[in-house]
């Protein structure tokens, strides 16, 4: 998911089969946002799961309620992390028992719904301050005629070539006069993992796997 997206809202959804909390919810994310300024998010609401799962549009916040029929928030929240790594998930709940499950998944906090009007702001927070922080993070290139920078979350894996390293990025592939040894420890971060055959790849661009078979974004199958 694109967090930042010019010219657009960032896009929250809330999925809970209580409707009233829906609404309560609802309210105290539009508060937030206005009361500090910021552009009004777009809210969209479910009151199951499936109807969540059909919906193909972007997913910056998702707020889920744990105990739901027939599919839970955990095993909700298992599905969207199967194809999304970024979305930032927000469990509500009246009961903790599930709690170490949850952040299993990423998740990036737990409200106790008794608690929503005391944790909510602090939540929020939390979120547009790390979103803030994973925007602002870049690698630099440098060359004879000019200095380029390349967002982290851009990059989808880099490889060896020869005794240069490629980036591959959302738009193109770039050649670095480094050693991928090099531009992985230049990278310092724990979003890009080393792999076999001489690869790295960033963690939050895997789509799935198969056995040793790592598929990313893109496309591209790397064997781990």
């Amino acid at each position: 998911t694109s967090l930042i997206r010019a010219g657009t809202k960032m896009r929250i959804l809330i999925c809970d089969d209580d409707t009233l909390f829906i609404e309560q919810l609802q309210k105290y994310i539009e508060s937030y946002f206005e009361s500090n300024h910021l552009k009004s998010p777009e809210i969209v609401s479910f009151t199951s799961g499936e109807a969540l799962l059909s919906d193909k549009g972007e997913k910056d916040i998702v707020f889920l309620d744990i105990e739901m029929p027939e599919i839970n928030g955990i095993k909700l929240a298992e599905k969207l992390r199967e194809y999304d790594k970024n979305t930032y998930i927000v469990f509500t709940t009246s009961y903790f028992e599930f709690a170490a499950h949850g952040y299993s998944l990423k998740a990036f906090d737990f409200i106790q719904k008794s608690l929503l009007d005391e944790k909510l702001n602090l939540t929020l927070e939390s979120i547009l301050l790390e979103i803030k922080r994973t925007e602002n993070k870049f690698y630099c290139i440098e060359t004879d005629v000019r200095l380029q920078r390349i967002k982290y979350k851009e990059i989808i894996y880099l490889y060896k070539s020869n005794k240069n390293t490629v980036i591959v990025s959302m738009e193109d592939e770039i050649q670095v006069r480094k050693p991928l040894q090099t531009v992985f420890q230049e990278l310092n971060s724990e979003e890009f993992i080393w792999v076999e055959r001489g690869y790295i790849i960033n963690l939050e661009h895997i789509m799935g796997m198969n056995g040793r078979d790592i598929r990313l974004r893109d496309g591209t199958v790397i064997r781990a």
